[in-house]
């Protein structure tokens, strides 16, 4: 007998398999090769014409497989009919393993067969199923179905995945090694087996081998797992035109149209017949070390003069022009900053509760339209954190996670904070609100900001940007950001703000404090001044024992000594303290002196 069933599904790991990754390139081809699994939970469900509830797609867009890349959430809701729920479930799962393995992960384990092995039960795939009544709630319904596949997951028979002994990867530091490129001719295959992978199940790849495998995918004394070279290799055309974090840190200025041509010329030295033609007199060298040393790979990060090194190009002539191009047409334009970009990651406040009907008495319309909600958000925000904003890894209902270009991070912090207002709360206070079940609620989200050297160790600076979410949503009323400045001197910043009453008030007043100071209407020697005179001062709680007007006057008469103009002096510099002021929340002063060290750090490391 055909039935009715509530279904979900969901894929593991999710954020911990992103955020194992050493560059950019690594963290979106996680999200890459998660989204689109899910894409193909959802078609495979759409063949049996199952009810999509969650995700719904973005408006205008009729078709799965036109979604913007990377933004397929890790669960999706339906109602499914079939007379044998069992076997359904049990099918799904299977087809999507197939895919995965079969198809998805084809390009690691054609080059290397027994690679296979560590793909097979890496995801974990879990599905739960209630039969379903439309006569009862569906929020409750839901609610227990959750709750199902909570058991689920913690009943599910674990499969151990057992191997010898080895290097592990160095992406994850999990799994063996079972790629590994050489550093030099020297490193044979018996000296690594005995002293540096300790096993003999591996691909030696050698140091030279760059058509099959590149040094994109593979560096120089690099070893990988399966699953993270799957990364590296995985609709490679895409994943190669990701930018690398150097190039977020540059976005605002490669804008730039004499700096775009720059970029071109400089290209040029990474190109043999150009190279040859123009500082080789056009001569052979097949007798040479020419095509053997010379570098054809282009990286942004040769706009850093600390990147060319001899080791890099050790065809000396290449060296030589590099060096000179980067000193003569870039190191003049750019100086030596624009080394800093930013993470930010945020999702929904309290959504579980909004999912589940905790917050608002809704029905399957109501799911629907919060569900379609949070996917018009998702693509709007993955489409307005473009170049030369910055680039979005992952963008999925209420989740978010991108890189964004220090020059403009108060600017995008602010639109995706009115745009979640715009697309979730505001339509779902319209249609909704006489249904809520407690008072004035509205939907919000927390956000973790980490700006770090673009030199930094990825993962560190992506955990900084979780750890401030997290403390984003310790305030109380959540609706807020953190954010945290990793200097290169190993100095940490940090400070938790709220978003404020009016949307992204306080993100607004930070732009508007940031390009005052861009303006240079007003140096950052107040900020040095407010430090030393107040630092002495502070308690193990972060808090002064002054009334707060004494901090605002004095804050007002440094400003005055920072001004750099003559008129309205006093006028001006007392409007400038009336904003600077409004975030000095609560009585925690430390909190917002590192607000203002991290502006006065903005500065220095954007101009």
């Amino acid at each position: 007998m055909i039935m009715k069933y509530l279904f979900l599904f969901t894929i593991s790991p999710v954020q911990a398999f992103i955020a194992q990754a050493r560059k950019s390139q690594d963290l979106f081809a996680g999200s890459l090769i998660l989204s689109d699994l899910m894409k193909k939970v959802h078609t495979e469900l759409e063949k049996t014409n199952a009810e999509i509830i969650f995700p719904q797609l973005p408006d205008k867009e009729k078709n799965i497989d036109k979604y913007e890349k990377s933004s397929a959430t890790h669960r999706i809701l339906a109602i499914v009919e079939t007379d044998a729920m069992q076997n359904f479930g049990n099918k799904l799962e299977h087809n999507i393993q197939e895919h995965f393995l079969e198809t998805m992960a084809e390009p690691v384990w054609s080059l290397y067969p027994n690679a296979k092995k560590q793909l097979e039960n890496y995801f974990s795939f879990y599905w739960t199923a209630k039969q379903y009544n439309k006569d009862e709630n569906h929020l409750t319904q839901y609610k227990e179905l959750e709750k199902l596949l909570g058991g689920v997951k913690n009943a599910r028979f674990f499969i151990p995945f057992e191997e010898e002994a080895g290097r592990k990867c160095a992406l994850n530091g999990e799994y063996n090694v079972k790629f590994y490129r050489q550093k030099d001719e020297k490193e044979t295959r018996e000296k690594l087996v005995k002293s540096k992978i300790y096993n003999s199940d591996f691909l030696l790849v050698p140091i030279e081998n760059k058509k099959e495998i590149t040094k994109r995918q593979l560096a120089e004394a690099e070893g990988l797992s399966a699953i993270s070279f799957l990364k590296r290799v995985y609709e490679k055309d895409k994943i190669k035109s990701f930018p690398a974090t150097a190039e977020i840190a540059l976005m605002n200025l490669l804008q730039n149209d004499l700096l775009k041509e720059t970029k071109q010329k400089f290209e040029q030295l990474f190109e043999k017949n150009y190279f040859q033609k123009n500082f080789l007199n056009n001569k052979q060298f097949a007798n040479s070390d020419f095509f053997k040393k010379f570098n054809s790979d282009f990286d942004i990060e040769y706009f850093f003069k600390e990147n060319i090194t001899d080791k890099k190009f050790p065809f000396n002539e290449q060296l030589n022009a590099v060096k000179n191009f980067q000193k003569k047409e870039i190191a003049e334009n750019i100086g030596d900053g624009y080394k800093y970009y930013a993470i930010i990651q945020f999702d929904g406040d309290n959504m579980g509760k909004w999912l589940s009907g905790e917050f608002v008495d809704g029905d399957i319309d109501y799911h629907k339209e919060l569900s379609a909600c949070l996917s018009n958000f998702s693509k709007k925000a993955s489409d307005c954190l473009k170049e030369p904003f910055g680039k979005a890894i992952y963008a999925g209902g209420d989740d978010f996670l991108g890189f964004v270009n220090i020059h403009y991070l108060f600017k995008v912090l602010t639109v995706l904070r009115k745009l979640f207002e715009t697309e979730v709360n505001k339509p779902i206070q319209d249609k909704y609100k006489e249904k809520f079940r407690a008072g004035d609620k509205h939907l919000t989200f927390s956000a973790g900001i980490s700006i770090a050297h673009y030199k930094d160790p990825l993962s560190i600076a992506m955990n900084w940007a979780s750890d401030m979410q997290d403390a984003a949503k310790e305030k109380t009323d959540k609706n807020s950001f953190g954010i945290v400045a990793l200097k290169g001197s190993g100095e940490i910043e940090k400070t938790v703000l709220s978003f404020g009453n009016n949307v992204a008030k306080n993100a607004e007043i930070l732009k508007q404090i940031i390009e005052k100071l861009e303006n240079k209407e007003f140096s950052t020697t107040f900020i040095t001044n407010l430090n030393r005179e107040f630092s002495l001062l502070i308690n193990e709680k972060g808090e002064i024992e002054l009334e707060r007007e004494l901090v605002y006057t004095e804050l007002v008469r440094l400003i005055e000594r920072a001004a750099n103009f003559k008129d309205d002096k006093k006028v001006k510099s007392k409007q400038f303290a009336d904003l600077i002021i409004l975030l000095y929340e609560g009585k925690d002063f430390q909190n917002f002196l590192s607000l203002l060290n991290i502006c006065d750090f903005f500065i220095r490391k954007t101009h």
